[in-house]
């Protein structure tokens, strides 16, 4: 048997010239590489061979490096999965995660793929590898472990990436590797390339100064384990490849394969495509001679980034793209990054700057993660920076010269939207907060520009004194040193001292408000519907992420809470969850209804709005308000409420001031209370208000302003108002939820009998849901929220429609005035002008405050309930069968016309 490297030898690779690709002929690609250099091409007859020797050398003690390439020229693979976790370095190398980690996260992969494939029993066979122990490399801080998955069934690609998202899910909402207490967020434990992309260790191969994975359970479909002394080597380095030839696994429905296209990612251009970007790449790169501007600066920032960012995909990702963004040419800036990284892998940088777009991130969020990671070596580069522009300022101290000091200083921190009326806004712990007047600048005016003058003095004394102090050196150049020198002292003190003087302020913010004026910026400001800011981060509910905030996510509201993480496990957040659901179970007990409900309150965590209108209604003391108060608490300025005359009122000038609707934008759950009996709804404001598009409104002495609304409106009262239109834009909006609970001193009272929905007051239940507000938070993110996501919209239970169509019915003018003015009579026919006339007599005699119908709509309506009416010209024109009820009649039964429920 040939020495393994021999063997192989004659099937190495190398790097085709470029006069090879001309020629046309096609390049090989290898099937196995080794981490220590060579690439290999083993036809397929020759395999056995391969094997053979591999494992002949495995057996004599080597250490082999070899690698599977997958075979890119498919759409689909075996299932392989690398989980990979991060732990601090005093923690010693213990292993944190146990074998009931590995069964259970093992079990969610079977249950997915047996939900969309039908597969065999072995193919859902989990073969589980683990390394002996975790490790350290070196100059590293961290402790590395894992362990790697394998499945023997062939899935599409497309498939296995929702797969890994499913499983994140599970995993983050079930809290199943919270023992673990791993550095790395979820997302990055389990490694994302080794899908399509990544190489895969052959059996028995490892990195060069680390053990090899090894064979450690086997879990079969039904959970139990496998006993796996009976494999042997060659048997297992065979059955974990990932190039063996294996079918390709149909769905178990169109239906399926439909909802895995839908939600599949765009793939990351590959082949071809990547290297014809690639060209493009370098001709835009190299046309472009001289470097940004500021790409020193840039890299200065970068070369201070945590380590973090380069080992953890995610805030690798988002780096190369926050480079990206700001100029093409910062691609080698990326690179240089990557290369420190462990795992950097040639190409893999190009391949994705290539898939990148221009998107949120920028340049404001590369100084505000350096600041975050190495605030010390941050200020130093800010102080450098600055330093050229502070002199100038010195020369030639203007307002405008320190406006430049200042902009420099603070650009990415501060921004201007209307230097008429002074407003301003500061990017402070995760958010941009708004400030009237330009207080905010004036404030650091007077702290660190003043002090970053005075520092600039006191280093040009130290050097004066270094002068004086060398005495043998005195000479009239020195002496010209220190004579400008002085200057420089005396003019930057003068300066720091009109720093803290009003008229001088005044000077310099009137000058920075030219520097710092963004007129996109409010446009930009809470626009993101997918974000939602919380006292101690970001919740990203698009990637299911909490994280610090970031100035280009351009959030300036927040909730009243911080978010926690989901632990049912903890006894204090679990009885804090329990107690606001029971809540929710006495304040609505239809299970049904309540879900529905809890359901609508996650989605306004979003501030994409699905055009509802639902009324909440019960009598008095049945819990709304309350309610209403504690979400209010949790959601914070997310969360406003307005007077129902935003409702109710006519539509007033366009030009006129509108500060009540001016208040929601960016809101995500508004609420009106209260109206007065036989108050009648706009149906055309609130068709505007909640139909999704632009609104343009005014607030008191501001110019107009268009926006989007993100409201999820909710109509909260005792007392129905009147709904006049019976069009399906209206009552495709509106939903009605009832409240049947009430709240008494004594719930045993004879007078409550037999009403199960009768419960004891509490005065203080509104402080004890307090205390339940971030627990609650958590749980209607992870819970409902998570949910509401999955299921894409929310259901109508049985229990809301019928309640619906019911007060459809009563506000149905026409279906009203039918039963109380027309009644059956055979061979009767009565005219529209009769019909109509008698109807505008009854709609004035009973006080609606609503315009009366016109006299088409009048008879659309009646045409769908009695049949044609016919054209005057005809000799027996209008609506048989039936009559007018003479005034003076009162029938108590009136006539029934299939006094049936509509549908909406």
């Amino acid at each position: 048997m040939a020495d393994l490297g021999i063997f192989l030898d004659s099937f190495r690779i190398f790097k085709s010239s470029s006069s090879h690709e001309e020629e046309g002929k096609p390049i090989e690609k290898p099937n196995i590489t080794s981490i220590t250099g060579g690439s290999y091409r083993v036809p397929e007859e020759k395999l056995s061979a391969f094997y053979s020797n591999y494992v002949k050398s495995l057996e004599d003690g080597k250490k082999l490096t070899y690698l599977e390439t997958p075979n890119r020229d498919l759409d689909y693979g075996v299932v392989k999965v690398d989980f990979d976790f991060r732990y601090p370095g005093d923690n010693g190398l213990q292993r944190k995660y146990t074998r009931e980690n590995i069964t259970s996260i093992v079990s969610i992969y079977q249950q997915f793929i047996n939900k969309y494939f039908i597969c065999e029993a072995e193919e859902l066979t989990c073969f589980v590898t683990e390394r002996n122990k975790p490790y350290q490399l070196e100059k590293e801080d961290k402790i590395r472990d894992g362990f790697h998955l394998y499945f023997n069934v062939g899935l599409p690609y497309s498939f296995q990436h929702v797969l890994r998202t499913m499983v994140i899910d599970e995993i983050t909402s079930n809290d199943m590797i919270g023992n673990v207490g791993t550095l790395n967020p979820i997302q990055d434990v389990i490694d994302k390339s080794v899908i399509e992309t990544g190489n895969w260790f052959i059996y028995g191969s490892r990195k060069s100064n680390l053990e090899p994975y090894t064979l450690t359970m086997e879990i079969d479909h039904e959970g139990n384990h496998l006993d796996t002394s009976r494999w042997k080597l060659i048997d297992l380095v065979k059955t974990l490849s990932i190039r063996k030839e294996i079918g390709k696994k149909q769905y178990r429905s169109k239906e399926l394969d439909a909802e895995i296209k839908e939600r599949a990612p765009i793939k990351v251009k590959t082949n071809q495509a990547i290297k014809l970007k690639k060209v493009a790449l370098e001709k835009q790169i190299s046309s472009n001679t001289s470097l940004p501007e500021n790409y020193d600066h840039i890299k200065n920032l970068v070369n201070i980034l945590s380590n973090s960012r380069r080992d953890n995909y995610t805030p690798w990702f988002e780096l190369g793209a926050c480079l990206y963004n700001i100029d093409v040419r910062l691609f080698p800036i990326w690179i240089e990054f990557s290369k420190g990284c462990a795992s950097f892998k040639e190409g893999e940088c190009e391949k994705y700057w290539c898939g990148f777009k221009k998107y949120g991130l920028g340049i404001a969020s590369l100084n505000y993660w350096a600041k975050q990671d190495n605030p010390l070596e941050y200020e130093k580069i800010r102080r450098n920076s600055i330093r050229f522009k502070l002199e100038q300022s010195i020369k030639s101290p203007s307002h405008f010269d320190i406006a430049i000091v200042v902009h420099d200083m603070f650009k990415h921190q501060f921004v201007c939207t209307n230097p008429k009326n002074k407003k301003w806004y500061r990017f402070n712990t995760h958010r941009w907060e708004g400030s009237e007047h330009g207080y905010c600048i004036r404030s650091v005016l007077s702290k660190e520009v003043a002090s970053e003058y005075l520092r600039f003095a006191i280093e040009c004394n130290q050097k004066i004194m270094q002068l004086n102090a060398n005495e043998h050196d005195s000479d009239s150049a020195n002496d010209s040193i220190v004579k400008a020198l002085e200057d420089k002292v005396k003019s930057a003190n003068k300066i720091a001292s009109c720093l803290k003087t009003t008229s001088f302020k005044d000077n310099v913010v009137k000058e920075c408000s030219e520097l710092f004026l963004d007129t996109t910026f409010m446009d930009k400001l809470d626009s993101n519907l997918m974000l939602i800011g919380v006292l101690n981060g970001v919740l990203d509910l698009e990637k299911k992420e909490f994280r610090d905030g970031r100035p280009d996510d351009y959030i300036s509201l927040q909730t009243k809470v911080n978010y926690i993480e989901h632990d049912m496990s903890d006894s204090d957040f679990k009885s804090k969850v329990d107690f606001a659901m029971n809540f929710f179970k006495q304040i609505i007990p239809n299970d049904n209804v309540r879900k529905y409900l809890l359901l609508r309150f996650a989605s306004c965590l979003t501030g994409h709005d699905d055009e509802k209108f639902p009324i909440l209604t019960g009598s008095g003391g049945n819990g709304k308000t309350i309610m209403l108060e504690f979400l209010q608490e949790i959601f914070g300025e997310y969360a406003c409420a307005v007077s129902t005359t935003i409702f109710t009122q006519k539509s007033g000038s366009s030009s006129g001031a509108t500060p009540e609707i001016a208040r929601i934008r960016g809101r995500r759950l508004v609420s009106a209370e209260e109206t007065e009996e036989g108050t009648t709804i706009n149906v055309a404001k609130m068709k505007e208000l909640t139909g999704g598009n632009k609104i343009t409104t005014r607030k008191l002495f501001e110019d107009i302003e268009e926006f989007k609304p993100q409201a999820h409106w909710f109509l909260v009262c005792n007392n129905l108002p009147k709904i006049t239109s019976d069009d399906g834009g209206t009552w495709r909006r509106v939903r009605i939820v009832d409240f049947p609970s009430c709240f008494v001193e004594d719930p045993k009272d004879s007078m409550y009998d037999g009403n199960p929905y009768v419960f004891q007051r509490d005065e203080h239940i509104g402080e004890k849901l307090y205390e339940c507000r971030e627990a609650f938070f958590s749980h209607l993110y992870n819970q409902y929220y998570m949910e509401y996501k999955k299921l894409g919209c929310i259901k109508e239970p049985m229990e809301v429609m019928m309640t619906t169509n019911n007060y459809r019915q009563e506000n149905d003018l026409f279906f009203q005035y039918i039963k109380e003015r027309i009644t059956r009579v055979p061979n009767s026919i009565v005219k529209i002008t009769e019909v109509y006339g008698e109807f505008k007599y009854w709609f004035k005699e009973s006080g609606i405050d609503a315009k009366c119908p016109a006299q088409k709509e009048f008879k659309t309506y009646f045409e769908k309930k009695f049949g044609p009416h016919g054209t005057h010209s005809q000799k027996n024109a209008g609506w048989k069968g039936i009559a007018i009820i003479p005034r003076e009649i009162d029938l108590e039964t009136p006539a029934d016309f299939d006094n049936k429920e509509k549908d909406l």
